[in-house]
């Protein structure tokens, strides 16, 4: 876990895990990866990047239950699967490591047991990093400076076609 990681979530209250995740989008059906927030108030969030503020959108997790999904699927790939079922609905995300599979696996069915409101916190910022301030560009003026902010990405990439379904 990298220090960003580990710095959200020490210091954002509820946090159980954060970090990348591989989602289905809703319109196109193709994979994002995307910054998810596993919180102890039943939601998971997803987020354009680790800087956001704002959430993309959210899961509930409430009364729902993991799923592993067969290892040897995409394994191959560098894509280790999981669901949430809740209400006869299928949430496919894939990590990248088998390890960071178990880790999400584990914080999302907390999350499923959270006795939290029904409604999610839409304040609720990615990661310590957004709430950081940004450090104050060298020389402004000049061309082609950058303030040395790591630049928000909007990872968009196309995953295996047989990825599993879900909406997103």
């Amino acid at each position: 876990m990298s220090a960003a990681h580990s710095s959200t979530q020490a210091r954002l209250p509820g946090v159980l895990k954060c970090g990348f995740l591989w989602k289905r989008g809703h319109t196109l059906g193709s994979w994002t990866k995307r910054w998810f927030v596993a919180h102890v108030d039943g939601f998971v969030y997803h987020y354009l990047s680790e800087l956001d503020l704002q959430p993309k959108g959210t899961i509930s997790c409430h009364g729902g239950f993991v799923q592993p999904l067969d290892v040897q699927e995409h394994a191959g790939e560098g894509y280790f699967g999981l669901a949430l079922v809740r209400e006869s609905k299928k949430r496919v995300l894939y990590a990248e490591s088998e390890q960071q599979l178990e880790q999400w696996a584990k914080a999302i069915g907390r999350t499923a047991r959270a006795e939290g409101g029904i409604e999610p916190h839409m304040d609720l910022p990615a990661s310590a990093a957004a709430l950081a301030p940004l450090p104050p560009a060298a020389d402004a003026g000049a061309e082609g400076s950058e303030s040395g902010a790591p630049p928000v990405a909007q990872a968009t990439q196309e995953r295996p076609a047989g990825g599993g379904g879900g909406g997103g």
